[in-house]
């Protein structure tokens, strides 16, 4: 895909999965390959976070200890937006309903230090038609400054 080739284009490793592959088997694999890269952590990030930025991500690399998780909640507190897991494979993704919480019980059931990353630009994902109303709403207000904006392809209400 062109997103593929953009981040291949600056250095990113990038895998592809098959179009109809399941979130949290998907991220296992995509985990045991980062881990044969001796990476020491491994950071999911949805595309589905309009206002994320590299602070964000910054943020929650510089919160990470070792034997860690980091993790941003949606606006509900109830799923999970991103989440940064140290070292991969420590725990598994628990995505879906309730994920939030699934996660953390996981972190300390492996012995690892859960740590939660509050960040405003993180808790809004783009999930149902509402999400876009408010998506449209933060942007127009200006909250977390200029954004580049784009035409969304269906309307909200």
């Amino acid at each position: 895909t062109k997103a593929l080739a953009i981040a291949r284009e600056i250095g990113a490793k990038t895998l592809q999965e098959g179009a109809m592959s399941n979130l949290n088997p998907a991220l296992m694999r995509a985990t045991l390959v980062v881990q044969s890269w001796r990476a020491d952590a491994v950071l999911v990030l949805p595309a589905d976070l309009p206002f994320v930025r590299s602070d964000d991500i910054g943020g929650m690399i510089g919160q990470a200890v070792d034997r860690s998780i980091v993790i941003a909640t949606d606006n509900a507190s109830d799923g999970t937006n991103a989440l940064l897991v140290r070292p991969p494979g420590a725990i598994e993704f628990q995505y879906g309903p309730g994920s939030f919480a699934r996660h953390i019980r996981s972190a300390n059931a492996a012995g690892l230090h859960a740590i939660t990353y509050e960040s405003d630009r993180l808790a809004l994902d783009i999930d149902l038609p509402e999400d876009l109303a408010t998506y449209q709403r933060i942007l127009a207000s200006g909250q977390f400054g200029h954004l580049p904006s784009f035409p969304l392809p269906c309307n909200a209400d």
